[in-house]
């Protein structure tokens, strides 16, 4: 088995084991009650592995419940560059 279908697999075992519904009500918990959140700081702050999140975060954007926001960087003292700002999306109904 490769690397791709290694992830793909993967990727199916997070879905049907209801881990990915998980990680999406954390990370947007932390987004709606922290401001100034990177992904690395949700990783940290989570414990959710960096690449679900990113992966998570990925997905939250598509759906149109979050935003990056990428001309106000901050500086990130684990990886020493600046990243993006990921903020959600609140909606007036």
């Amino acid at each position: 088995m490769n690397q791709t279908q290694t992830q793909i697999l993967s990727y199916q075992k997070t879905i049907q084991t209801g881990l990915a519904e998980n990680q999406y009500e954390i990370i947007m918990n932390y987004l709606l009650t922290h401001d100034n959140l990177s992904r690395n700081d949700i990783s940290r702050m989570t414990g959710i592995k960096l690449s679900s999140v990113c992966a998570r975060i990925n997905e939250l954007k598509t759906y149109g419940y979050i935003t990056e926001v990428k001309n106000n960087k901050k500086y990130d003292r684990v990886t020493k560059r600046h990243v993006n700002i990921v903020t959600p999306i609140v909606k007036d109904y």
